[in-house]
This record gives C-alpha cells, structure tokens and sequence, in this order.
C-alpha cells in the first residue's frame, strides 16, 4: 500500500491487517522499532514531523493521532469535527506544525452545496485544539479546494472558475490567487 515517512524516520504504511500501521525507530533514522496498528476502514492522508497522523474515516470532520510526545508511536486519537453550517468535510495534509488542510461543502439554503477550502490551526504548536479558517472562493469562481499546505502555512489546490475551468490557485496571507496556467519568461 502508500506510504508515508517523516524526517525522523517514522514510516507510516498500510498494516498487512488492513487498516494503518505507524513504525517508529527506536532512534532517529534508526533500523529496529516499534510499529502501533490502528483500526480498519481508516484512511490515512498524512503524516508530519512531529509525528501527528492526520486521517479520515467518515466525511464527518478529521481525525488526528496525537503522539504523547514528539516522534513516540503511543499517544491518543483526537476527533475533530467540521465546522458548523457544513455538509460534508475531508481533509488532505498536515504541516509540521499541526495546521490541517482540506475541503468542506459549505450549506446554501435552495441550492447545491458550495466547495470551500479550509485551514485548521491549533491553539499552540502540534496541539488537538484549535480553529478552522474558511478559505471560500472569490467573485468569479465558484469552487476552492485546498490540498497541500507547507509549514509557512501557504496552501495549494484548484478554483474552478464559474465557467467551469479548473485552475491551480495558492492560497497566502488569507487570499487566494489564481496561479497563471503557464509561467510568463523569467518566472514570477
């Protein structure tokens, strides 16, 4: 199955049980360990530094693995559900710092449910609190999705215009740009 690993070596795989399974060196980028299996039908999206694993099993909200401490393969699972006023909710990749990226389809009264991308950040560091940041599209798209956030907690995805083009998009200090779909001479 995918797999995943972090800069201390933690390597995060699917169990032969099925389900997930994270292997934790017994020293930095060592070759004897532990592994901890988790339960069936989860699906694991991402895994930081840190050692937080960040999955999903239903389109209910987010699910984090929470290590006791940095790189420790014990530690508890933290639900944390979606914000209020949303239909569905996934989410994608985890920073080294704990913020979570994703998607929710936000409700509309008499209408289909608008895709949005969202930013989860703890109240301190790799910590189970915190708050959502809805990232809606701007005037003249009408979808955003966030996929892939790095730890300046600048975000990457798609927008889709309104009249159907998909079209990458980053998202910086609370606004999302459209990206050009081919990079003019000499770069930005």
């Amino acid at each position: 199955g995918r797999g995943s690993i972090n800069n201390y070596g933690q390597v995060l795989h699917t169990s032969q049980l099925g389900g997930m399974a994270i292997w934790t060196p017994a020293t930095p980028h060592g070759t004897t360990g532990e592994t901890i299996t988790f339960g069936l039908f989860v699906n694991f999206k991402a895994l930081n530094d840190y050692g937080q694993i960040l999955f999903t099993d239903t389109h209910t909200g987010f699910r984090l693995f929470q290590p006791a401490q940095a790189n420790v393969g014990t530690g508890t699972i933290v639900d944390l559900p979606m914000p209020p006023g949303s239909e569905t909710m996934d989410a994608w990749d985890i920073n080294d710092r704990g913020d979570v990226a994703g998607g929710r389809c936000v409700i509309v009264p008499g209408a289909p449910c608008q895709p949005h991308g969202f930013i989860w950040r703890p109240t301190v560091p790799n910590g189970s609190t915190g708050a959502f940041t809805d990232v809606p599209p701007p005037a003249g798209y009408k979808s955003l999705s966030i996929f892939r956030l790095n730890n300046q907690g600048e975000a990457a995805g798609t927008l889709t215009r309104d009249s159907g083009l998909p079209v990458p998009l980053v998202y910086t200090g609370g606004t999302a740009y459209e990206l050009p779909l081919s990079l003019p001479p000499g770069g930005f």
